[in-house]
């Protein structure tokens, strides 16, 4: 890993993206998530969309429980995007 690393910040940034911070925020939002889906590093990714206010492109369904958080993914280039988004229901 340690040879793709090098100079990874600057490559991501020649291609006009950043790099997301793992804030405090972030690493409180993940661990105190009421979501059963127990991956780590699926909850940091998750808190991380959200803190920046982005929909998380991803294919995993495994995210969709998450309320508030918005999923795009596409099955097939030649398909169209589809935008999920949990939505937490009131309680009467």
């Amino acid at each position: 890993m340690a040879p793709l690393a090098g100079g990874l910040v600057e490559r991501i940034a020649a291609v006009g993206l950043r790099v997301a911070p793992a804030t405090g925020a972030v690493v409180l939002r993940a661990g105190a998530f009421p979501w059963g889906h127990r991956d780590p590093f699926d909850r940091i990714i998750a808190a991380t969309a959200l803190e920046m206010g982005l929909p998380l492109l991803s294919a995993d369904a495994a995210f969709d429980g998450l309320p508030g958080l918005g999923r795009l993914w596409r099955l097939r280039a030649d398909q169209p995007l589809v935008v999920r988004r949990h939505v937490a229901r009131q309680r009467a």
